[in-house]
């Protein structure tokens, strides 16, 4: 194809996936992608039909694996359809390459100048079929994210002057009808449209580019000024989903891959086992129904066999199958499908997988073999798992009662196995296990009164072990909360002070203000205060969560007792008021007195009608008739701390 063309950057319509083909009357593919596909917006396969050669463009990373796949019959779901054949490759290893995969290109001429290169052979493309690209992650297996096209019947002749051709095929509600005339739209509204470009030296500006408007039939004629060239054909079409556009780019009309003839590119292969599935057989697989698949390429054999066998032979025999070949002559694919049971009955170690081809014409057969390897035994389940001293954290050895939160497990296990640790049966984490034993400190786990801790072992063949059995533990990650009582203020006399926490905790504290640590004493009775004092304290629970240190502060003042003055009537006066006022000046000097801290007793009978007022500190009675002659008075009063005064005084009535 003409690089210049191919990409020269018609912005977001080519922005999703990009489709070449080439020759005289070329054969082109659009592309799309099944919802749900997960088709990034910059990602392109060309699938040139004439050469039967696949160029991946624009995936997500270098050295990425991809399966391409060719479907018969197919809708636009992922992997429906007959698959008629198949082939793998890696994306390249410059990302700045834009991570290009090349499957049987030959190369030559314009673009890529000069490539020789030459992958496997491809499977015999035809209209309709669909070329579909799917990513695998690293152990081979399929992931979602898939790419695909249909097989576009688009032809075109340059008539030297004019280009005319037809294009007919349409995807609609998941079906590909190849009889429908492909319809053209308004570019700028988002239509879909056909381009033609014919690049001369000869031209204005060296090219010439004309708009193609297929009649009911498909059918299109338009001018192309200029005779010779490079003449390409593009069909575009924006995508449902908004990402980018389906494109279909035809090639040069001259030899396919450029214009400079093949010259020196070695034959392709001709009879080759392209694909082995799976290529390790494991205890998974022999446990299961799945077939032993073996597929690959040959040129008009009349048919193709396959065998797989052990080294044990003949005591164990090969299991044998006839491959189905597709098309029946020619450039061919074949695929051949091996029962589980017979691959079950084949010992452990290496199988040689041998497809034989016969030809018309040849007296012996042609072969052509690929080894795989057979490992069905698992490995002995791992010893139960063990909190490792690290991570059993909290003041109770032992316990598996830990906060921490990334945990590191041990325990015995094969030597070189895979030992993988579940957390109610989730994996956390993995490691390979050295010396007959693992540790694996897990990834982040959820906090939980009985987490259930299992781990198994999984060797190079991906045979996996029985779970191990369980360790439960307690995952805490909510520090105590620690409290004083009473807490720091000013207080009168000496204090008494408990910490106490919310859950089972050791509590450590000082009293110089210094911040304490798990080193600092112990908390076991009240602290007692005698003076001004800095109680700083911390609390570390049994899965050993700190509290935030706390802090309270006391002023400790000493106690003096209340005073009783200012008495009336006067100490030793007389008087004529048979109901006179008995009143006194009662104060503490450290807190505010109440009436209930006062006791009032005339000539030795207790008085509790009397009042008091805090404001000024002051008591007052107003006596009965009191008879002429000597009376007593006496008040006691008693602070909050229990010290107590007492005054007695005299006086006459006449």
């Amino acid at each position: 194809m003409n690089a210049t063309f191919g990409r020269r950057g018609t912005g977001a319509r080519l922005a999703r996936l990009v489709l070449a083909v080439f020759g005289g009357l070329a054969l082109l593919v659009a592309l799309s992608g099944p919802s749900g596909a997960g088709a990034g917006g910059d990602r392109r396969i060309e699938v040139d039909y004439s050469i039967e050669y696949v160029l991946l463009e624009g995936y997500p990373q270098a050295d990425m694996p991809v399966l391409i796949e060719v479907y018969r019959n197919a809708t636009a779901a992922p992997n429906s359809g007959v698959r008629i054949g198949s082939f793998e490759g890696t994306t390249s290893p410059d990302a700045g390459a834009g991570n290009i995969l090349e499957v049987n290109h030959l190369g030559g001429g314009q673009f890529p100048a000069g490539d020789c290169w030459q992958g496997p052979s491809t499977p015999n493309i035809q209209p309709g079929d669909k070329v579909q690209a799917t990513l695998l992650d690293a152990a081979g297996e399929r992931t979602s994210q898939v790419d695909y096209t249909f097989v576009r019947d688009l032809t075109y002749t340059d008539n030297g002057g004019s280009i005319s051709g037809r294009a007919l095929g349409v995807e609609e509600n998941g079906q590909f009808d190849l009889t429908r005339p492909i319809s053209v739209g308004d570019p700028e509204a988002g239509g879909a449209f056909i381009d033609a470009r014919r690049v001369l030296a000869s031209l204005p500006g060296g090219r010439v580019d004309a708009e193609i408007t297929p009649d009911a039939d498909g059918n299109f004629t338009a001018d192309l000024p200029g005779t010779g060239g490079e003449v390409s054909v593009q069909f575009v079409s924006p995508n449902a989903d908004g990402e980018g556009d389906e494109s279909t780019v035809a090639g040069p009309t001259n030899a396919a891959g450029g214009e400079e003839p093949l010259v020196g590119c070695p034959p392709l292969a001709e009879y080759e086992i392209l694909s082995v599935t799976p290529e390790i057989v494991n205890s998974a697989f022999v446990a299961g129904e799945d077939p032993f698949l073996v597929s690959g390429v040959s040129f008009d054999a009349e048919s193709v066999s396959v065998s797989v066998d052990d080294a044990n032979n003949p005591a164990t025999p090969a299991v044998t199958a006839a491959a189905t070949r597709q098309p029946g002559s020619g450039a061919q694919t074949w695929e051949a499908s091996l029962a589980n049971a017979g691959i079950e009955a084949l010992d452990d170690g290496s199988l040689t997988v041998r497809a034989t081809y016969t030809i018309p014409g040849q007296t012996d057969p042609l072969t052509s073999t690929k080894t795989v390897v057979k490992d069905a035994q698992t490995p002995a389940v791992p010893g139960t798992p063990d909190l490792a001293d690290g991570s059993d954290l909290g003041f109770l050895s032992g316990d598996d009662v830990t906060s921490d939160a990334t945990p590191t497990f041990t325990g015995t296990a094969e030597t070189g196995s895979r030992v993988e640790i579940l957390v109610d049966g989730e994996v956390k984490g993995s490691a390979t296990a050295t010396g007959g034993s693992y540790s694996v400190t897990t990834s982040t786990l959820a906090p939980g009164d009985a987490l259930s801790v299992t781990a198994r072992a999984s060797d190079a063949a991906n045979n996996v072990s029985e779970a191990s059995a369980a360790l439960t533990i307690r995952l805490d990650t909510t520090p105590p909360n620690v409290s004083a009582n009473p807490p720091g203020g000013t207080y009168i006399g000496d204090q008494s002070v408990s910490l106490s926490a919310d859950e089972t905790s050791r509590i450590h504290f000082t009293r110089n203000g210094t911040t304490p640590t798990v080193n600092s004493p112990l908390y076991t009775t009240p602290i007692q205060l005698t003076g001004n004092t800095t109680i700083r304290y911390l609390g570390v629970d049994v899965a050993g969560n700190s509290s935030e240190v706390g802090t309270e502060a006391y002023v400790i003042r000493a106690n003096t007792a209340p005073t009783i003055t200012s008495f009336r009537p006067a100490l030793g006066s007389s008087t004529a008021d048979r109901t006179p006022l008995i009143a006194a000046t009662v104060r503490d000097a450290q807190s505010d007195l109440a009436k209930s801290n006062i006791r009032l007793f005339v000539d030795g009978a207790r008085k509790t009608n009397f009042s008091y007022n805090r404001t000024t500190d002051r008591m007052t009675y107003t006596s009965t008739n009191l008879t002429p002659g000597r009376h007593t008075v006496r008040i006691v009063a008693t602070d909050p701390q229990g010290l107590a005064t007492s005054r007695t005084w005299r006086f006459n009535v006449r």
